[in-house]
């Protein structure tokens, strides 16, 4: 089925020229101080058109001031044809509980990552701030048909919900996951720019076990196949460590990357996880899979995602 689109109390989309960069991308040699008093333009894909709903409430708190398009998908089955008087119903209720929400669209589709995607392409937002919990509905099923696949493939930054609205507070303490990779990079420079006066601590996982290392190291020939991984994973850590310390400091901790974050998420000790959702060694998925998806799916706190910025023409 192809989309029709149905907008009440419609925001316009406006492409921006292809040489417009996001204000969410900073330069490459901003540190912490340099940072831009950005408005975000935020897409708001929303579920259930109600006040409460976790990621407008989560937006409002955090950005008063930007600018908010919501967008509601219908996915009616089967077609409207077929059941025209219902179809009619649902979109007019949706209609009408927009308006009072606020400026945004509805938009019949049966791929409502699709749609969001669309969106998130088309150069008319900075962020993606959407919820992972569907009411009425398995919590994994629509993460892992919707909130995914949007956080997998976007190309701007996406801040899942998954807290209840009544539990979000103003994000003030940001943890961010760092493997030194551009999409890492791009989850700094977000955090950085959208939140400028949080405390934010850089994270290293070091896995002792892990086959790679995130950036090339040096150890001395000869010795056991256990003396080799020891010099390994201590070059590991002083590498990790200088390239933290050039970042304004951080922690390299041993253990799961997943499970590190979610430790610091679940014990209070942050309003935010940050990471990218590209490794360096280009297999998306495959990360995401590991790390990111558990992240987005467990976190009691929001999470912040982001892919690699696109190369500047």
């Amino acid at each position: 089925m192809r989309p029709t689109e149905v907008k009440a109390h419609a925001a316009p989309i406006t492409k921006p020229p292809e040489s417009q960069s996001s204000p969410l991308d900073p330069p490459a040699t901003a540190g912490p101080s340099e940072v831009s008093d950005v408005t975000p333009r935020i897409l708001i894909p929303t579920q259930d058109l109600a006040p409460d709903d976790p990621a407008l409430r989560c937006a409002r708190l955090n950005f008063p001031e930007a600018e908010v398009h919501l967008l509601h998908v219908v996915d009616l089955l089967p077609p409207l044809d077929l059941l025209a008087d219902v179809g009619d119903t649902a979109l007019t209720q949706a209609r009408d509980l927009l308006d009072v929400l606020g400026p945004g669209e509805v938009v019949v589709a049966d791929q409502p990552a699709g749609v969001i995607l669309d969106r998130a392409r088309s150069g008319a937002f900075d962020l993606i701030v959407m919820g992972t919990e569907r009411r009425g509905r398995l919590e994994r099923f629509f993460l892992g048909s919707v909130a995914e696949a949007v956080v997998r493939e976007s190309p701007i930054p996406v801040l899942t919900v998954r807290a209840p609205a009544d539990r979000l507070t103003r994000i003030r303490r940001v943890t961010l996951l760092h493997d030194f990779s551009p999409s890492a990079e791009r989850a700094l420079g977000t955090v950085r720019t959208l939140w400028p006066g949080a405390a934010v601590t850089l994270l290293h996982a070091l896995d002792p076990e892990s086959l790679h290392t995130p950036f090339p190291v040096t150890i001395p020939e000869g010795g056991s196949a256990a003396d080799q991984f020891i010099h390994r994973n201590q070059a590991w850590r002083q590498g990790a460590q200088r390239q933290l310390d050039a970042l304004g400091g951080g922690e390299v901790v041993q253990g799961e990357p997943a499970e590190l974050a979610l430790d610091r998420a679940r014990t209070g000790q942050t309003d935010l996880l940050a990471l990218g959702t590209v490794s360096r060694t280009g297999v998306g998925r495959l990360l995401f899979g590991s790390v990111a998806q558990r992240v987005v799916r467990e976190s009691p706190v929001p999470v912040l995602t982001a892919r690699a910025a696109p190369e500047r023409r």
